[in-house]
């Protein structure tokens, strides 16, 4: 069933795609300047490289308060106060004298985004079920997931015009336009969560989404899964400047088309996720699919030990990407399948799935320089496999097979008529 009748399927879509944007749009939108701002503030590239992982550490951080805060007051309010908070940070990296304040600033960056992301998926998993749950998070990877790979082509094309402090103006008015939209359009969906917490003692509510959700072996399963997943997509983003301009020579404006493509097939990726939704169940999909980037990151690693032509390595990393939109939606699908009361908790932790291994490899490939093909050589097979590893291990453990998630019906009414059987 539809929670709120304020909120059609494709409105859901549009006004959390929006607030889904803050994070990842953050991320690597200004990753095309690093070396301007480097000899901006005159500190090395690590520093600059530095003041991404600042921002991860705030995602990591932000979503772990965030969840248990949207389960007790809801989800409307947190992220109102966030997103303001946002563009104030935003503005901040703008005009931030010296690295350090950068750095400060790209964690209040962080930690607010964090509020939207996740209030968004927890109001998906308010409003719907089942298969429509899987290809709401289908269209919204499609809207979010681009995000970090549209963010370096819009980034290269204001440093050709401006200064590198231009692109976080643009960030700063993303915010402001998202705020307009939540102010409008954003409805309170969290009503059987705060009843919940309003019932148990206070000072135990915090944490009771966490045990709860923890305590369950098959979130704990999709949970590595998608971490891993995730880590290879954040492994590629962080390394591919290194690997395409330094080690092949592009320029700026071609690597931004490589990256432009990149958003093509990723945004296909999650369309093909949610064509297939509507004929096998997600569980299956992320098999296969696992299979399949496992064997593609393989083929990366040996691509770029072996020196293969730069138009090789590009469609070896399109491949990835494809494979990395296809899972992405299914294993959050897959995670949220628990208490509705506590979908601010799990949402939180698949958030915090989702950057974990970002935050650790992107620094190290940024510390590398000269070796780091040979670093994603070694990073990209092994998360690749140790999410097929956890996948068919842990979550054939937690007998995954009961959470098969069955067909569901539209509506007359243009909704998502929703129904979950979880065994």
């Amino acid at each position: 069933m539809i929670i709120s009748p304020r909120m059609s399927s494709a409105r859901a879509v549009v006004v959390l795609g929006a607030l889904s944007w803050l994070g990842p749009f953050s991320l690597d939108a200004y990753t095309p300047a690093f070396p301007e701002m480097a000899a901006d503030y005159a500190v090395p590239d690590a520093s600059i490289q530095l003041t991404l992982t600042a921002l991860l550490v705030g995602l990591i951080v932000g979503q772990l308060v965030a969840g248990p805060v949207i389960d007790s007051f809801g989800r409307r309010n947190p992220v109102l106060i966030a997103v303001v908070a946002y563009c104030l940070c935003s503005a901040a990296c703008a005009i931030a004298p010296g690295v350090e304040s950068l750095m400060v600033a790209r964690v209040g960056q962080g930690l607010t985004a964090a509020v939207a992301l996740v209030a968004a998926r927890a109001v998906g998993r308010d409003l719907f079920e089942g298969k429509a749950l899987a290809r709401f998070y289908s269209h919204m990877a499609a809207v979010t997931t681009v995000a970090p790979l549209v963010g370096p082509v819009v980034g290269a094309v204001i440093v050709d015009w401006s200064t590198w402090r231009a692109i976080f103006w643009l960030i700063t008015g993303l915010g402001v336009g998202c705020l307009a939209v939540a102010v409008v359009f954003l409805p309170e969906t969290g009503g059987v969560s705060m009843a919940r917490a309003a019932a148990e003692t206070p000072g135990t509510s915090y944490l009771a989404g966490y045990r709860s959700v923890l305590s369950d072996a098959w979130f704990r399963a999709c949970a590595l899964t998608l971490a891993c997943v995730s880590g290879v997509g954040l492994t590629y983003l962080a390394g591919a400047s290194f690997v395409f301009q330094d080690g092949y020579g592009l320029s700026a404006t071609a690597f931004s088309l490589v990256f432009a493509g990149n958003a093509f097939v990723l945004m296909l990726g999650t369309q093909v996720s949610s064509a297939l939704i509507g004929r096998f169940a997600s569980s299956s999909i992320t098999r296969v699919g696992l299979a399949a980037q496992s064997t593609v990151a393989i083929w990366c690693a040996a691509a770029l030990l072996l020196n293969f032509p730069v138009l090789v390595i590009g469609l070896s990393f399109a491949a990835l990407v494809f494979f990395h939109g296809l899972l992405m939606p299914n294993l959050t699908t897959l995670a949220m399948t628990v208490d509705p009361a506590h979908a601010g908790s799990a949402s939180a932790l698949v958030g915090v799935a989702q950057f974990a291994v970002g935050a650790v490899t992107a620094p190290l490939l940024g510390l590398l320089g000269s070796g780091i093909s040979v670093a994603m050589a070694v990073i990209l097979p092994s998360l690749a496999l140790a999410a097929l590893l956890s996948f068919f291990t842990l979550a054939r453990t937690a007998q995954y097979s009961r959470h098969t998630i069955d067909v569901i019906p539209q509506t007359a009414h243009g909704d998502i008529d929703t129904s979950h059987e979880r065994g």
